[in-house]
């Protein structure tokens, strides 16, 4: 009788032993991010920082530089006539030099010295005044959406690489995760609240009435699809950063359309109000296949001028070294699939447009890059990434470089739009890609359905499991008892 016993016992053991173990513990302790305030944008605490810019320092946001000029020493006087307007010796005849105005015409400046001086345009700002702040965590924000560089855009702080790391994906708070405000005050994530100034932990039976402290944010349906918290404005910064956003293309712009569709000609790009365009595009028959060059000639006018609109409103929007944390997630995905310790070691570099349009023929796209922000001096590769999540080698780019080496232009050609990125060779890319609201479920890092499935059905799951166990064990010892009889 004894060795059932001891049978049943282990049994039961071994279930209780597999249903803890079935699931993780999931919940961990989050901090409300104290740089960004929880709203996952960084604002630089720089005084004259705005928008990731301060005041030229060169031409004190004049835009302009100004010095004396050299040929008048500031004067402003003809050095020929010395002002009189008039030949010397020949008061009746105007002075060659200054076409008897007296004034001077000389100085490297554009134009004529103005009162002994001349303007340039300031060759820091470019004329706009403002110079970028090259403050390390305004590179970060601009170069991804704005997002904070401690939480990684998500309001949330971690307890860092030996507890819960921010890396924009684990320091995302999920149901049952405790959360620390910055007002002192303590919430269970997905519903729940506990303590109050003194930042109780939630394991204490005392509490502080919720009427007396603020009550945070909180949801009771984060959904398996969310990656990022909910905030406390009504449109998180990264909201949408699993899904690049759709652009509302102009109308089309007739006057976009070339005199002879079979020569090269350039689509021209606007500037913007607030910033100046530095990428160009171009369309150039001899990239054409013949079966391009067919589709290209039978499109109908209103057609292609609608195609080559929404073109230059995506090329007009580059911003290379842009980035999100789903773009950062491949790129690190492939670095190390590829041997690569860093992604500058790889060369693996984001180029940003918004908006999709697959045009069905080739386009030559120029962007600018910041100086210093990539290594030129051997081959450059253009990697595309398609809405299908397919990652399409483009080939080798041509570019320019500053006299540091490092690289000042990337051109290349392409007949679609979403997302490219640069590499120092061809890189194995057998990897999956999350793309629009899919997600992937390899390499990347598996869906958060996946990786916390609901708890109720397993604890369901796994008490049925036990209770059939233990019901064919007991069967099993009565049969062989009545035997025995």
């Amino acid at each position: 009788m004894k060795k059932p016993i001891s049978l049943i016992s282990l049994v039961i053991s071994l279930t209780l032993i597999v249903a803890f173990t079935a699931f993780p513990v999931e919940a961990k302790i989050l901090h409300q991010c104290h740089c960004c305030g929880g709203d996952g944008i960084y604002t630089c605490d720089a005084v004259d920082c705005k928008d990731g810019k301060l005041p030229c320092g060169r031409c004190n946001s004049t835009g302009q530089t100004i010095e004396m000029c050299g040929d008048c020493n500031g004067t402003g006087k003809c050095r020929l006539c010395q002002g009189t307007g008039k030949r010397l010796g020949d008061d009746t005849i105007d002075c060659d030099n200054c076409n008897g105005t007296g004034q001077c015409q000389g100085g490297p400046g554009s134009g004529p010295c103005t009162q002994g001086q001349y303007y340039n345009q300031c060759p820091d700002c470019t004329g706009e005044r403002v110079v970028w702040h090259n403050n390390e965590w305004c590179i970060y924000a601009r170069n991804h959406d704005g997002q904070c560089p401690i939480c990684k855009g998500t309001g949330y702080e971690g307890d860092g690489r030996e507890g819960t790391p921010n890396d924009g994906v684990s320091n995302v708070p999920r149901a049952g995760d405790g959360i620390y405000y910055l007002n002192g005050s303590y919430a269970i994530y997905g519903g729940g609240y506990s303590g109050g100034e003194n930042g109780s932990n939630g394991n204490e039976t005392a509490s502080t009435s919720p009427e007396n402290t603020t009550q945070p944010p909180a949801t009771t349906d984060p959904g398996p699809s969310k990656t990022e918290p909910p905030q406390q404005n009504d449109n998180p910064p990264d909201q949408s950063e699993n899904k690049q956003p759709e652009t509302d293309f102009p109308p089309a712009d007739i006057t976009l359309l070339p005199e002879d569709r079979n020569s090269d000609f350039d689509i021209p790009l606007s500037n913007e109000p607030d910033r100046t365009i530095t990428s160009s595009v171009r369309v150039e028959m001899g990239k054409m296949t013949d079966e391009e060059q067919k589709y290209y000639a039978q499109l109908p006018e209103k057609e292609l001028a609608q195609i080559l609109t929404n073109v230059r409103t995506i090329v007009a929007s580059a911003e290379p070294g842009r980035s999100d944390s789903q773009t950062d997630e491949l790129l690190n995905s492939l670095a190390i699939q590829n041997g690569y310790g860093s992604l500058p070691e790889g060369r693996l570099f984001p180029l940003y447009f918004e908006g999709h349009q697959e045009i069905g023929f080739p386009v030559r796209v120029t962007v600018s890059v910041e100086k210093g922000f990539l290594d030129g001096g051997t081959d450059l590769y253009i990697y595309h990434i398609a809405e299908d999540g397919i990652i399409e080698l483009l080939g080798k780019a041509e570019y320019g470089t500053y006299e540091d080496g490092t690289i000042e232009s990337i051109s290349f050609y392409t007949s679609s739009f979403s997302t490219f990125f640069t590499s120092a060779k061809e890189l194995d890319t057998d990897i999956s890609v999350v793309t629009g609201d899919s997600e992937s479920t390899d390499d990347v890092g598996s869906t958060a359905e996946n990786e916390n499935p609901p708890r109720s059905w397993l604890v369901l799951f796994v008490v049925l499991m036990s209770v059939i166990v233990v019901l064919l064990v007991v069967t099993i010892v009565l049969r062989r008892k009545r035997k025995k009889v």
